[in-house]
């Protein structure tokens, strides 16, 4: 109505917005909706058609790139006039544009990282070469050796970055396996076990799978899931606590690890898997990158929750039995 008050509501507006179609009639907008929405609606009441984007924060805390198109409905004889508001949700929409920013972004970063390789790589290993050449000829001049040697790990730390460059760039190949989530995240657990203990953080293992078996390249997910462990153990320089719980359904299966650290600022959050983002002060940001790729080569996804001082949360989804010839 003019006055603002709900007449219909029809069940797919109602299941976009997370409302009950039947208990909001009646009631002011501003009564059910978000205060996004509301805001965009007061914007220009005069128009006769009007539209605007929003991503409202509805139940569980999963955000909707929602449209909204408000259509002024004038008085016609007995029936009274007021507005009309369609809704589209246009998530998948923005997300397969998130997509094909990524691939474009990848490109050429693949492109980036082959020329680095082949112009790098040869003349590197030219000065290697010559600095161990230099100190087989310095003699019992420690000062030298000491530099010699200096030089060699500057190479070698080089030719790392160049190599992570080039793993993340590369075509994902995967060596298919059957494998067991719970089994394989308990082994990735063990390996990050002296490292909880001396950082007295306490692991918290809540897994749901049991025998329940995937598709999937086993050296590269264990990759995967080691990363995200040491994320959160470094994000957590006082001790905490670190939570792996696994999720199965007939078609996929839910891996969460959730630490109590430090959290990370919602303006970084978005960047957070971005090739060379990081917020370490060592580290080349390929990390979470390369994990994210890992994932999205396993046809699953990967996603990030975060609060400052409260801690970060990761979800990965992937498919028991993937596609893996599908891009």
């Amino acid at each position: 109505s003019e006055e603002g008050h709900i007449r219909t509501c029809n069940p797919s507006a109602a299941l976009m917005l997370n409302l009950n179609a039947d208990s909001c009639i009646g009631l002011e907008l501003t009564q059910v909706l978000d205060r996004k929405i509301i805001n965009g609606l007061e914007h220009q009441q005069q128009e006769t058609v009007q539209r605007w984007e929003v991503e409202p924060v509805v139940e569980a805390g999963i955000e909707k790139n929602l449209l909204f198109t408000r259509v002024k409905i004038d008085d016609q004889g007995e029936q009274a006039g007021g507005f009309m508001i369609l809704v589209q949700d246009l998530s998948q929409l923005r997300d397969l544009e998130d997509q094909l920013q990524r691939a474009e972004r990848d490109a050429v970063v693949g492109r980036l990282a082959a020329g680095v390789a082949h112009d790098l790589r040869n003349p590197l290993s030219s000065v290697k070469g010559l600095a161990l050449l230099l100190k087989s000829r310095f003699g019992e001049d420690l000062s030298a050796q000491q530099t010699a040697d200096l030089m060699v790990e500057q190479v070698e730390r080089l030719d790392r970055s160049i190599s992570e460059l080039l793993d993340y760039a590369r075509p994902g190949l995967l060596t298919k396996t059957t494998l067991q989530v719970d089994e394989l995240l308990a082994k990735a657990v063990m390996l990050v076990r002296t490292d909880t203990e001396t950082e007295n953080i306490e692991v918290r293992e809540t897994y749901g799978c049991g025998a329940s078996t995937m598709e999937g390249d086993k050296d590269k997910l264990t990759q995967v899931f080691l990363n995200l462990f040491l994320n959160g153990i470094q994000a957590m320089e006082e001790g905490g606590r670190l939570s792996i719980s696994t999720l199965c359904t007939d078609r996929e299966v839910t891996i969460e690890i959730a630490d109590s650290g430090c959290g990370i600022p919602a303006e970084q959050a978005d960047k957070v898997f971005d090739p060379y983002f990081t917020t370490k002060h060592e580290g080349t940001g390929l990390g979470l990158a390369m994990s994210a790729r890992i994932v999205q080569d396993h046809n699953g996804t990967i996603s990030l929750a975060s609060r400052p001082k409260e801690g970060t949360t990761v979800t990965v989804k992937l498919p028991l039995y993937p596609d893996f010839d599908s891009p």
